[in-house]
Order: C-alpha cells, then sequence, then structure tokens
C-alpha cells in the first residue's frame, strides 16, 4: 500500500474517533463562562453591544466563529461547538502530514485523538478548544519559513494574533520566533522569513491597536481589562503568601499532570525533546521548542503583569500542549520504544507518577499508570503490545463518556427542564439551581425569551416577598459534583421551607433531577409565616454576586 493511502487511512481513522466523539461523547454545556461566549457570539452578529466590562468580551476569538454558525443555522450548544471540531480536525490533518513514516502517523494518531481533556472539550464552547489550532500553526509555519517566507510570516502572525484575542495564554509561545531566529541567525541560515514577520506583526499590531484606540481610546485595552477584572480566589497564589507560590512552582505543576493525564504525555515526549535539542532536525526542533515554551511558561508564567500570580493550572489550559507533544512521542517512538537507557529512565518516571498518584489517594490513575507501566516495561517487545496499549488509550476516553452520562445525563435533564419550564403558568414562580438560572438562556434556546418566573435558589427570599399561593423547586443534583457551593442556598431554604405554612403537592426524584411543588395551606398567606426585615428577628441573606466565575473553574470545566 502506497504512503499516500497509509496517511489518508490514518487521517480518515483519527477524524471517525474525533467526530465520533464529538456526537457520543456530548454532555452539554459547562453552565459557565461557555454561556458567556454563546451570548457574546450571539449579540455580536446581531450587531448588538456587547454588554459586559470583563476582558471575556476582548476574547473575539472564542465567540465570531461559534456565533457564526448558530446565527446561520439555530441558537444551539451543539451548533457552536462545531468549530472546535473544525480545529481539532485541521489540527491533525496538519501534523498528520508533517512526516510519511506510518509509525509516526500511527502513534500521532493514537497519542493526538484519546487525550481524555482535550476529548472533553471538543463538543463545547470554549476557547481553548479553538487555541488547540492556532498553537500548532506557530511551529508549523516555521517548519516552512525557508521555503515560503513571506506566506509563513503571515501565518505565524496571524496565528499570534487570533490566538490572542482567542485566549491570553497564547503569549506563552511569544519566545519562539526569538529561539528560532537566534538558531537561524548563528547557523548563517537564509533570515528573509523574519523580514516578512516583523512586516506582518508590525502591520497586524498597528491595526489591532488602532481599533483599541478609536474604540476604547486605549491601544492597551485588553491587557488592562485583565488586570481590572483580577480578583483573589481559592486557586490564586499572590493573596496566600511565598509559600503558596514556591508550592506552586516547584512541585504542583507535577501533581498536576500526574492528576490530569499528561503525565504520559510528558514522560513519553522527552525522547523527542532531547532529539530536537541535539539534533535540531527539522519539524522535531520546532516542536521542541514549541512544547519547552508552553511547558516553561505554563509552570512560571503570572497571570497579571501588576504583580507575580502563577498561572493556575486548569486542566482546560493544558490541552494546547497535546498536538506538539503528540508530534515529538511520534518523532522518538524509536528511542523510548526500543533503547534499554531510555525504558529505564521513563519506567522511573511512570513509577513515580504511580507513587504519587497512590500517595494522593487518586487511585483509579495510579492503577491505571501501574497498567500502563507494566506494559511498556515487560510487553513492549512483544507483538500485541501495540494493540494493548491502544485500548490502554481509548479506555479512559470510554470511561469519561460513561462517567459523565452517570453524573450529569444532560439531555434528560434539559427535557425535563424544558418541559417543565414549559407546562408551569408563568406566574408560578420556579426555583432552580444558580447554574441553571445563569444558563437559561442557552437552556431554554427555543424560546423567544427566557421566562420571568425563573429564579436563583440563592434568591428564594425574593419569591417569599411574593407572596405566592404556589411556587415550584427544580433541582439539578449535577450541583453536587460541580457547584457543591449552592448546598448552602438549598440548605437554607428547606430549613425555612420545613417549618411555613407551605407544603408538597406534587413531587418527583431520578438520579439526575429533583422537582416539588410547594402550595400555601395556610389561610393567614406567606408573609406571616415568614419573618421580614422589619420584624424583631430579621433573617439576612447572604449572596454571592461572583457565585458562578468563581465555581465554574473550581469544576474544572
Amino acid at each position: 500500500m502506497s504512503q499516500k493511502n497509509n496517511k489518508s487511512n490514518y487521517f480518515i481513522i483519527g477524524s471517525l474517533f474525533l467526530i465520533g466523539y464529538w456526537f457520543l461523547g456530548y454532555d452539554g454545556i459547562t453552565f459557565s463562562d461557555d454561556v458567556y461566549y454563546m451570548q457574546f457570539g450571539r449579540d455580536f452578529w446581531k450587531g448588538l453591544e456587547l454588554e459586559d466590562s470583563s476582558h471575556f468580551t476582548e476574547r473575539w476569538g472564542a465567540y465570531l466563529f461559534s456565533g457564526l454558525f448558530t446565527h446561520l443555522l439555530g441558537y444551539s450548544d451543539r451548533l457552536a461547538s462545531i468549530p472546535s471540531l473544525i480545529s481539532y480536525l485541521t489540527s491533525f490533518y496538519l501534523l498528520l502530514h508533517l512526516k510519511n513514516e506510518n509509525i509516526y502517523r500511527f502513534w500521532l494518531t493514537l497519542f493526538f485523538c484519546t487525550q481524555v481533556f482535550l476529548l472533553h472539550f471538543l463538543p463545547k464552547v470554549y476557547p481553548d478548544s479553538l487555541l488547540v489550532l492556532w498553537v500548532i500553526l506557530v511551529p508549523f509555519a516555521a517548519i516552512y519559513r525557508e521555503k515560503y517566507p513571506a506566506w509563513m510570516a503571515l501565518t505565524m502572525a496571524s496565528a499570534f494574533m487570533v490566538g490572542f484575542a482567542t485566549k491570553e495564554t497564547m503569549v506563552l509561545l511569544l519566545p519562539f520566533p526569538f529561539l528560532v531566529f537566534i538558531f537561524d541567525w548563528k547557523k548563517g541560515h537564509d533570515l528573509t522569513f523574519f523580514k516578512w514577520f516583523a512586516f506582518w506583526s508590525i502591520l497586524i499590531l498597528g491595526a489591532y491597536f488602532s481599533i483599541n484606540i478609536i474604540k476604547y481610546q486605549n491601544a492597551f485595552y485588553h491587557v488592562d481589562a485583565i488586570h481590572a477584572n483580577y480578583y483573589n480566589w481559592e486557586f490564586s497564589y499572590h493573596d496566600k503568601g511565598w509559600e503558596a507560590i514556591l508550592k506552586r512552582i516547584t512541585y504542583e505543576p507535577i501533581l498536576v499532570f500526574i492528576n490530569r493525564s499528561f503525565w504520559i504525555y510528558l514522560v513519553f515526549s522527552i525522547s523527542g525533546m532531547v532529539i530536537g535539542i541535539k539534533s535540531k532536525d527539522k519539524i522535531v526542533f520546532e516542536f521542541t521548542m514549541a512544547a519547552l515554551c508552553l511547558l516553561i511558561g505554563f509552570w512560571f508564567m503570572s497571570s497579571t503583569l501588576e504583580f507575580y500570580n502563577p498561572i493556575y493550572l486548569n486542566p482546560r489550559h493544558l490541552i494546547i500542549l497535546v498536538g506538539p507533544l503528540s508530534v515529538l512521542i511520534a518523532i522518538g517512538v524509536e528511542d523510548w520504544l526500543k533503547k534499554p537507557n531510555w525504558k529505564a529512565r521513563i519506567s522511573t518516571l511512570i513509577a513515580l507518577g504511580i507513587f504519587v498518584a497512590f500517595f494522593h489517594d487518586d487511585l483509579k490513575m495510579g492503577a491505571y499508570l501501574t497498567g500502563m507501566g507494566l506494559l511498556y516495561i515487560f510487553a513492549s517487545d512483544h507483538k500485541f503490545f501495540k494493540p494493548a496499549f491502544v485500548l490502554l488509550m481509548i479506555f479512559p476516553v470510554v470511561a469519561s463518556i460513561y462517567f459523565q452520562f452517570q453524573t450529569k445525563n444532560y439531555q434528560h435533564f434539559k427535557n425535563q427542564f424544558n418541559q417543565y419550564v414549559l407546562t408551569t403558568d408563568n406566574q408560578t414562580p420556579i426555583i432552580t439551581n444558580n447554574f441553571v438560572y445563569f444558563s437559561r438562556e442557552v437552556l431554554l434556546g427555543e424560546l423567544p425569551s427566557p421566562p420571568d418566573n425563573l429564579y436563583q435558589v440563592e434568591d428564594w427570599a425574593k419569591i417569599i416577598n411574593q407572596n405566592p399561593d404556589e411556587f415550584k423547586v427544580f433541582i439539578y443534583k449535577y450541583y453536587q459534583h460541580a457547584y457543591p457551593a449552592e448546598q448552602e442556598f438549598i440548605n437554607s431554604f428547606e430549613s425555612w421551607v420545613s417549618t411555613s405554612s407551605f407544603q408538597i403537592t406534587e413531587e418527583f426524584e431520578d438520579e439526575w433531577i429533583k422537582t416539588r411543588t410547594y402550595r400555601n395551606i395556610s389561610g393567614e398567606g406567606l408573609l406571616q409565616t415568614f419573618l421580614s426585615p422589619c420584624s424583631e428577628n430579621p433573617v439576612y441573606i447572604e449572596t454571592y454576586p461572583e457565585f458562578i466565575s468563581g465555581s465554574s473553574v473550581a469544576a474544572c470545566q
């Protein structure tokens, strides 16, 4: 079979796997930032002003493409995630065509298409899944810098600009063109590419800064917006002292890589990095430099320029590493798979991952790395190694789909929620989860506008002040997994209602949702059962305006 046909076969297999996950692995929205991006995309293509003062509005690369699909085809998170699928398929195609060897294509396909967190954000509306492509385009353009200097310079400059406008982590690659320039300059290579890159960069940045000056009277509005919207939270370090910062920039990244399924990618890519540093051959050198820029950036980069606060290593952020690391794994496979000295080093690192996982009571990851390590150490020379390794890589993907269905069962929830809202009189208040209320426009996308009778559970006292004869409650139990802080509001509501004159007249509960209808059976009315702010013992309901933004990241979404 020809090399060309083999290349096509790997692309077909990998593409079908990605497309299959886009369909079968769909588990709905995350009830967080993705809701903002969908709303921004919708309003942008409608020509409306984006009513938000955060830096999210400046991430037009995150909502411009998804908004186009929802504008043309309908307001749905499924349609809004099509650009993510296109990003992955394009990235896979570019990486697959870098080298002709079948061994490279096999391992590239396997590692790129099976990373759990990369796949998890495939059917979602997040900038990180789009950033996968823009990151890959930078070293890809550098590979062909001598053959097509003007076009590749434009490609790299555009990737940097659109990538930064998609998410700010694109700046982690900024050292890359300078490193490549130093290499070419020392080797006496043609520097035409860098002249073109400087030209295109000045032109693009000039246009970008000019637009900011015209629109905001501030060329650096995007950067200033990031600083203005910074706040201390659970995963910030600057406010917790030097011990927290030291922990974050020493061993904490290792824990994250192990616990979040990136450890084997980092471990198996090391031999490829060594090849790139020593040989400085095309492809492997460029992707080594790109991977090192990202890794060092994630390890030490600050989230703000005003003070040092290392980036929180959310696994969603790390998915942009998968492309470069997969290339290095596939290029270095002859070393890490067959050479005894490399096998000894990598086996030691896998053993470290096993120890850390079990030490932190991550039994699943510990067991998984143990299986991977035993297979690698004792069976890498056997003919069943490849199929067994493939199964080990695919197993977490299948398990994650099953876990998300068991935990979330999004489609069931959405259908029940829509039916519940549509069959409830619009004068009857409905109390629901904070994150469900926040996402109501997406969840009820077929309605012209969200109904006015929906309330978030932290505002249950507002319903009480309305003195209704009847109200309903719709609780999505997914909050226990993703937004446990909501338990406080639910407890306060249930504590009050248990002593009120309201009684349950209808009730439904399954593994994922719980609904109740409460009716006031007292003729005295609701306000007489509730202590108003003017009474001797007023009840104060504490609210949390930052609730959604804070808990969203804690849920790793």
